[in-house]
This record gives C-alpha cells, structure tokens and sequence, in this order.
C-alpha cells in the first residue's frame, strides 16, 4: 500500500513536514491586499509586464548582446577583454532577474509558451528552471528565513546563517569570507550546485522520491550550451590568449555572484531578521504569512529606479514576497502602499534608504551570528525605517 507524502515524511527523522499558517484573512492584509489590486483597476494595467517593463527588458537585451558581439568581434584582446566579459556575465545575471525570475512566479505574461521560452534562455544564463522552482519558488518563498524550511539559509556549516546552525570557531570570520563565497556562486551553480540539489533527498520540506531523467538531460544539455558559448566559443576563434579568457571568465562570475548574492541576501539577512521557528506542538507558524513575510524581509532603495531596474525590482524585496504574482515593473507604487498600510496599522515594515544602508545591516547580522551565544534580532522601532520618501516629501511640500 503506498503511504502520502506527508506520512513518509512524518515517519521518516531525515525528513520535516512542511509547514502551515494560520488563516491569512486578518485585517491589514486584506486591506493591503484590496488596496494593491484597486491600484491595477485605478490604473488600468494588469499584474504582468507592462510596456515599460518590455522597453527595459529589451534595452538590458541589447546591452547584453552588444557586450556579446564585442567580445566575438576579436577587437579587443589581452586584458581588455576580461572588462568586456564582466559586463556581458554582469548584464547576464542582470537579465534573469529582470525577466526569468518574474516568469518563475508566473508574473511576467499569461502566456505559457512564451514563459517557457523565457525558462530555456534563463537556463542559457546559467539557472535552471527545474532547480529554480524547487530551491526558490518552493523551499524559499513557503518558508522565508524558517531554519530548516528555507534553503537559502542552507549553509552546510560553512556559514552561521541562522542561530541554529551549530557554532563553529571559524564563524567569527565569516563576515570576511563570506564575500568570496559570494563571488563564486554563480559559477558553483553552473557547475555543480544545480547536481548537489538534484541529489538531495528533500529541499526544503519537500520531499523528493525521484528527478525525472529528461529533466537533468535537459538541464546538463543546457549547461553544456552555457559553457561553449561563453568559454568554448572565445577560445576557438578569437586571437586573445586562451588564459585571459579563462582568468575572465572566472573574475565576471565572481562580480557577477556578489552582485546577485547581495541582492538577494541583504533583504533577509539584516539586523531585524527574526528567523521565527516552527511551534513543534502544532507544526504551524504562531504568526500569519503576511506578519510572518513582513518580520523576516527588509526593503531597500525603493525610490531609486537604477536599483529596480538592474535589481530586478527585489530591492522592493518585502512586497515581492507578499504578492510574487505580481510583476516587478509594479513594484515602486506598491511599496508605497505598503509602507502607507503597515504604518496605518502599526504592522513593521523594515526598509533601507540605501543600498549601502541594507549591506552594513546585513554585515552587522553576520558579525552578530558570527559570535558564541544566543541571537537577539535588533529589537524593531518604527522611526528609523519608516522613513519619508522622495515622493512623500515634495507632496508633502506642494
């Protein structure tokens, strides 16, 4: 007789059940909620891209493919190159925040073909959706900073995350090293992180039994494409010496990884992150989704049209993971409404006037879990985040 998901991973110590929320109907977030959709019908736009978001979606294209064309026209050789390749790597995983990702959430068109081309060229960049939707759809946004649930707190001891990792001496440290594990991610990914998660028994709470074998052709097939046309390729026709195409290939990445680790990684690693655990008697959260999103999740720059658009609008990071179905182009306007509606109802929205800002937070937290002894978040006050806007001050001033 087979046994559910659920009973195999409640018989099984290796394995955590996936946990739940209690009913999400509360007053702020169904305020919040009708407030953000009155924003579409007030403006007339759906949830996905808008024309904007295409003119900047194909303005990154071609930057992306002028920095291409460059490297393959042979002009460029010796030491040059290497800044042509940090642009193209650096605009690469520009693109797949810009664009993959909103697809991953079904945010960016209805349209389910051209969704799935989107999924093939972010798997040219170097991500495959496969992965992707296991390691961030699944076990990152289900379980924002809850040990053992979220994957990308996931540190294998390498890194102190969050306070349940075992303390090691070497943690004391990891606000130094941590940059250069930062800087190899994107290159770790392309190679091997992508098999290590297929091997995983479970990621996250999800349990998996078996990959199917046409989806790690698929994924190694691709990879192989990424590599040839990125190192392959260069080495084959191009005059420049094999060695600086490789020692750029590997400095691209490494600009490349922290690019993409920090704006991921400073919105949930930072002073008032809460890393709220399971309550083991009920196996559910003690807060609401929306409450339990808000306490573990800071904003940065939100004002700043630069960082949206080479962020992927995740320095809006807070209303992303309340609404993920939503469109990044939309993400400025929300987050305005967000902060108006936590501040109505005295719910903490944690955000960051700069970007410089939300990474001396996140270093702070990283010295902090990099010490001996138990964790305390920095306790939250409403006055240094709730900051006024650019736009509230000159309405403010008219």
């Amino acid at each position: 007789m087979k046994t559910t998901i659920q009973e195999n991973l409640a018989n099984n110590p290796r394995y955590i059940l996936p946990i739940k929320y209690p009913n999400n109907s509360n007053e702020f977030f169904h305020v919040l909620r009708q407030r953000v959709y009155a924003y579409f019908d007030e403006t007339g736009q759906s949830r996905y891209a808008n024309s904007k978001m295409y003119a900047q979606t194909l303005l990154m294209l071609f930057i992306w493919a002028g920095f291409y064309g460059l490297m393959l026209s042979d002009l460029f050789q010796n030491w040059s190159f290497v800044l042509l390749q940090c642009g193209f790597h650096f605009f690469s995983f520009a693109l797949w925040v810009q664009v993959a990702h909103d697809a991953h959430h079904n945010a960016f068109t209805p349209n389910k073909r051209f969704n799935n081309f989107i999924f093939f060229f972010g798997g040219l960049l170097g991500v495959s959706s496969y992965v992707m939707d296991y390691n961030h759809v699944r076990a990152h946004h289900s379980a924002v900073n809850v040990p053992h649930h979220d994957v990308s707190i996931d540190s294998f001891s390498v890194l102190r995350f969050h306070p349940d990792v075992e303390y090691k001496w070497f943690h004391r440290y990891q606000a130094f090293y941590i940059w250069v594990l930062y800087g190899l991610a994107t290159l770790f990914k392309l190679v091997l992180f992508d098999y290590f998660t297929l091997m995983r028994k479970s990621i996250g709470a999800h349990q998996i039994e078996r990959h199917p074998i046409g989806q790690i052709i698929k994924l190694t097939l691709i990879k192989m494409a990424c590599i040839f046309y990125t190192v392959v390729l260069p080495c084959l026709i191009l005059h420049t010496p094999i060695h600086i195409i490789l020692i750029g290939f590997v400095i691209a990445h490494f600009v490349s990884g922290i690019g993409l680790s920090v704006i991921f990684q400073v919105t949930h690693l930072c002073d008032y992150s809460m890393f709220t655990n399971v309550n083991k008697a009920t196996n559910k959260m003690d807060n609401t989704f929306a409450i339990h999103v808000l306490e573990n999740t800071s904003s940065f720059a939100t004002d700043s049209w630069f960082v949206s658009w080479i962020g992927g609008g995740l320095n809006c990071h807070t209303i992303h993971h309340l609404f993920p179905e939503i469109c990044q182009v939309h993400f400025m306007p929300l987050s305005k409404i967000l902060r108006t509606t936590c501040r109505e109802y005295g719910v903490p929205f944690k955000e960051y006037r700069s970007t410089w800002d939300a990474l001396r937070s996140h270093v702070r937290v990283l010295h902090k879990l990099g010490k001996k002894g138990p964790y305390q978040p920095l306790p939250f006050k409403d006055w240094p985040l709730h900051y006024k806007s650019k736009t509230m001050e000159s309405a403010a001033v008219a």
